[in-house]
């Protein structure tokens, strides 16, 4: 019953990302007229937001669309010249890039030009694109980087009492979670996420002749949806939900110092769960990303074999819930 509640959430996640993919793009048009032959058979290479986009020679123009917002236009790496553009969805942007003669090092000029006199200029010129204009987005479509959660299991199992007659537990949904994870994005609303994690949960406070602990790895995908905060999508909201894969589950008791205590390692049973995910993410340069949410997690365990002993069949062990909430912190590198 809940993969099938699951299911029908992400394809309405989808559904809705398809509803929101519709980005708008503004045209911008970049075209070369030198008249001198000293640089004539220079490659001009074009970036936006320091990511090549093209190749531009003399007597040429090029065509490619940016969402709306703010990005750099730099021409070439070495000695390069740098323009802060700020554009709107629906808006053709023209800009003269040529060399200034006039000047001893003769550097690189961009000029942003009216559309008549563009036009004007570029009716000679040749456009050596084949197919449709590139689409280049502000946000880069993949990352890899590191997960970091710590979250509290929404059950608490009774294990033992101490002297002083404290309840100690454990719980098989909190604890603290730490994985990779790989970031794949359709457009700028839509992606998908891939992570292998391994959790780790403790007893309710340290005992210092008995330790107990719950390992479990995990490997989830989930589909996302995104809101930007500002227009040019380094600050945004991340929305999502998907299934998760929990294998080599044990439990490690070491308790035999213990009047009737004993010394074993519980295995579980392979089992899925699902999760729903909230996060802000922003963006400190253009090729790291950092994430902090709230993550809510449903998975049911199922005790399998013991080495030496094992729970009843009405003990909380044997069928325990390892549901939590997570509070999230993910550092991405994108490219």
């Amino acid at each position: 019953m809940h993969l099938k509640k699951l299911y029908l959430i992400c394809i309405g996640i989808i559904s809705l990302a398809g509803m929101n993919a519709q980005t708008k793009y503004a045209k911008i048009v970049v075209y070369r007229n030198e008249l001198s032959q000293d640089y004539s058979k220079e490659n001009y290479k074009i970036y936006t937001n320091d990511v090549l986009t093209t190749d531009l020679r003399n007597f040429n123009f090029e065509e490619f669309y940016m969402q709306e917002g703010n990005f750099k236009l730099k021409v070439n790496e070495i000695y390069s010249s740098v323009y802060n553009v700020t554009c709107k969805a629906g808006l053709t942007y023209y800009f003269k890039i040529n060399r200034d003669f006039s000047l001893p090092d003769k550097p690189i000029l961009i000029t942003r030009v009216d559309s008549i006199a563009a036009v004007k200029e570029m009716k000679n010129l040749r456009n050596n694109s084949t197919g449709h204009a590139k689409i280049r987005k502000l946000y880069r479509s993949n990352s890899v980087g590191l997960i970091f959660d710590v979250g509290l299991g929404l059950q608490s199992i009774p294990m033992m009492n101490t002297t002083n007659s404290d309840m100690v537990s454990i719980s098989f949904g909190g604890g603290a979670n730490f994985g990779l994870g790989y970031n794949y994005e359709f457009n700028d609303y839509f992606g998908m996420e891939f992570g292998i994690s391994h959790q780790t949960s403790f007893l309710s406070m340290n005992i210092t002749n008995a330790s107990i602990s719950f390992d479990r790895n995990n490997i989830t995908f989930s589909p996302f949806i995104t809101i930007p905060v500002i227009k040019r999508n380094s600050q945004r909201i991340k929305l999502g939900g998907g299934l998760d894969y929990y294998f080599t589950s044990q439990l490690d008791i070491d308790a035999e110092k213990l009047k009737n205590g004993f010394k074993d390692l519980w295995s579980y049973s392979n089992t899925f769960g699902y999760h729903f995910k909230t996060a802000y993410e922003f963006m400190p340069s253009t090729k790291f990303r950092v994430s902090t949410g709230l993550e809510y997690r449903v998975v049911d365990y199922k005790f399998y074999w013991g080495e030496k002993y094992g729970p009843t069949a009405s003990n909380d062990l044997n069928s325990p819930n390892g549901s939590g909430i997570f509070f999230c912190l993910g550092f991405n590198y994108c490219f």
